[in-house]
């Protein structure tokens, strides 16, 4: 089996690295290797005391995107008792009068439990569990108190402080880390065979968990009415290898960092992303991470046959040269980048990462892509120019998984979008329509409605998003405004841009 061995820490260096080191998958063929296809995936977190929501995230889509393809997985879930060298190491310890040592050992297991206990709650187990792919139960072992040979130095080792560092990194007090309030936990989102949009009841759910997290239920309408829509409206479109068997999935989950709940800790974001975790930190802002992900062909290679020579002007011109798949990615935030056929490319530019994009900077947050073989992004935090992200090259993976931090409260000193408001008193509200003909009366009061609850304190702005527009801008404002005016006198602006 290809090992995927895990230590202490799972956090996203960690998981690359394991990645670099055991190579599960492949661009040939259908993304992985032959000693994978032929052998499977051991995922062995045995070890593991802390985990990053995020890299759950990416080693749940692993584990989906293998089964999909009918590889054998085991995932051995960190040991929630003592191992048996702990057992005898603790013991010899005890008679060799050193309870600090033994107590450390002791700490590591508390440490491990907590761990596998933030697991079960943040919605990972469930979601290794993959129960949208039929034939699981035939590829799929879960393994708990998963027990492998260790050698008592293993122990001695690990506890001796060799660099001038603590003996124990993990702090023993850390559960704190561990809260297990404050997050919307992993799950996968499915879409009816019929349609193009999830189901309203998933939607619903997902605004109601971002509320419960301590987001504003405007906010999170609009998170969910934007960012999920789009994303994972997106994987049901273009990005799995779907069957009428096993339909397409994307996988979301949610966690707000906060002062008095999982605290913001640059060292457990990607490298790319130390410096906007740590302004996070400074700003003092509870920062809310999103993450969406699927398991299929990813972004690259959806865009890659329409990127041609005259794009590479819609991408960062960056030292040292982008490459390729960095190319392709950071195209994919152009309003423009489009995998539409061309009876369809009308329609580009209102889907996906562009108009995500915009919804990150108007919360100076944070966007990251990881696909292929690159992760690159963009930050907001500057009140100038946003701040292109890029990592090093990496290991290939099929799929993509985004990586999306939105700062809940705007510090004073970055300009808001409103011009003369500040963020935090400025709410957005949206209603789509797939045409500007199915404009109706309910459509309308969805409007009204949102739009009364604006006060000299508190402004709305009311985004209409339609698909399609067969008529001129200047043609659907006026219908918009006809259709608005009679019965929304607080209307002060309305603005029609064709994307």
């Amino acid at each position: 089996m290809v090992s995927l061995k895990f230590g202490r820490y799972l956090g996203p260096d960690d998981v690359e690295k394991r990645l670099r080191g055991s190579s599960p998958a492949t661009k040939e063929a259908n993304g992985w290797t032959k000693e994978t296809l032929d052998n499977g995936i051991f995922v062995n977190l045995s070890r593991v005391e802390f985990a990053e929501f995020s890299c759950l995230a990416q080693i749940a889509l692993i584990v989906e995107g293998a089964l999909r393809h009918r590889i054998q997985v085991s995932i051995a879930l960190p040991l929630s008792v003592p191992s048996d060298g702990e057992t005898a190491f603790i013991a010899q310890c005890r008679r060799e009068n050193n309870p600090t040592l033994a107590e450390s050992v002791t700490a590591r297991i508390l440490r491990r439990q907590i761990a596998l206990n933030f697991m079960e709650h943040s919605g990972f187990i469930s979601a290794i569990g993959v129960q949208h792919v039929p034939y699981r139960a035939d590829y799929l072992s879960i393994l708990r108190n998963y027990r492998e040979a260790a050698s008592e130095s293993e122990f001695v080792t690990e506890n001796t402080n060799t660099a001038g560092q603590p003996v124990d990194s993990l702090d023993h007090s850390a559960p704190k880390d561990y809260l297990l309030r404050q997050m919307f936990p992993l799950r996968w989102f499915t879409f009816d065979g019929n349609e193009t949009v999830p189901h309203r009841e998933s939607f619903a759910t997902a605004v109601l968990a971002l509320a419960d997290l301590g987001i504003a239920r405007a906010d999170a309408q609009a998170i969910v009415g934007t960012i999920l829509r789009e994303l994972v409206e997106n994987v049901a479109r273009h990005a799995p290898e779907g069957s009428a068997e096993c339909p397409p999935h994307a996988l979301v989950g949610a966690l707000l960092l906060s002062q008095t709940g999982h605290s913001v800790k640059p060292q457990h974001f990607r490298a790319a992303l130390e410096p906007f975790a740590t302004y996070a930190a400074q700003a003092g802002s509870p920062l809310l991470r999103i993450v969406v992900g699927d398991s299929g062909i990813g972004i690259y290679r959806r865009l890659a046959p329409h990127f041609v020579s005259h794009n590479a002007d819609e991408v960062p011109q960056l030292s040292p040269p982008l490459q390729p798949s960095e190319n392709i990615l950071f195209w994919a935030f152009n309003k423009w980048s489009t995998s539409d056929t061309k009876e369809t490319r009308h329609a580009r530019g209102t889907r996906g990462l562009w108009l995500v994009q915009r919804f990150v900077r108007a919360y100076h947050g944070a966007i990251t892509v990881r696909s292929e073989t690159a992760v690159i992004g963009w930050s907001y935090e500057s009140a100038n120019e946003p701040t292109p992200l890029r990592d090093k090259q990496l290991r290939y993976l099929p799929g993509t998984i985004l990586d999306i931090s939105l700062l809940t409260h705007v510090p004073q000193s970055l300009p808001a979008p409103a011009p003369t408001k500040p963020l935090e008193n400025f709410r957005f509200a949206f209603v789509f329509l797939e045409d500007i003909a199915d404009f109706e009366d309910e459509h309308r009061d969805k409007l009204v409605e949102q739009l009364a609850k604006a006060t000299p304190e508190r402004h709305t702005c009311a985004v209409l998003v339609i698909d399609t527009v067969p008529t001129s801008s200047r043609q659907a404002e006026d219908l918009l405004m006809s259709k608005l005016d009679r019965n929304v006198p607080i209307v002060n602006s309305l603005e029609v841009s064709p994307f």
